[in-house]
């Protein structure tokens, strides 16, 4: 045991472990900061937008690229690990396959938000009636709605849920 300690802290794996660790802190650092200045991007954006279709495309962008970032800093993390992250993606391709069975709401979610969008069948700022839930689009994202009630509760309401769409805002 004590040898097996011993080899683990020689001076090349101990130079080998810091360069990786620092390598993972400039990753995690950077998409820290990149998920920050787009925060405060569409915050600015959203403070100077009326159109309730822009607001609503100001935050399927920002939920896509905060998506985007997290699976890109995933990928860096495991590159500087030393996991080949190209023969991981195409295993978890094939994994993929027999999860997606499993994940048949959360797919189904994705999709039924894009249709939503598509349609147009609401936007950010419409009073709207969802799922049994009557209020005010407070965000819509790929995933989930959410609706503030007259009583500022929030009601976060799958996109696989929603099949009836009140809205009160249009004629």
């Amino acid at each position: 045991m004590n040898e097996a300690i011993q080899n683990l802290l020689t001076p090349e794996k101990l130079s080998h472990w810091i360069e990786v660790g620092t390598a993972l802190l400039i990753i995690i650092i950077i998409c820290l900061a990149l998920l920050g200045v787009a925060a405060i991007a569409f915050k600015r954006l959203k403070r100077n937008t009326t159109n309730a279709s822009s607001l609503t495309a100001l935050s399927l962008s920002q939920s896509i690229i905060n998506y985007t970032l997290v699976l890109l800093t995933l990928i860096a993390v495991l590159q500087a690990v030393g996991i080949n992250a190209s023969a991981l993606i195409a295993s978890v391709g094939v994994i993929g396959f027999a999860v997606s069975f499993g994940a048949q709401n959360l797919i189904r979610d994705f999709i039924s938000g894009l249709f939503i969008l598509f349609e147009n069948q609401f936007v950010v700022g419409e009073r709207v009636d969802i799922a049994g839930q009557t209020g005010r689009v407070v965000k819509m994202g790929l995933r989930t709605t959410t609706l503030e009630s007259d009583d500022n509760a929030l009601h976060i309401i799958p996109n696989g849920s929603i099949t009836i769409v009140i809205n009160f805002s249009r004629k």
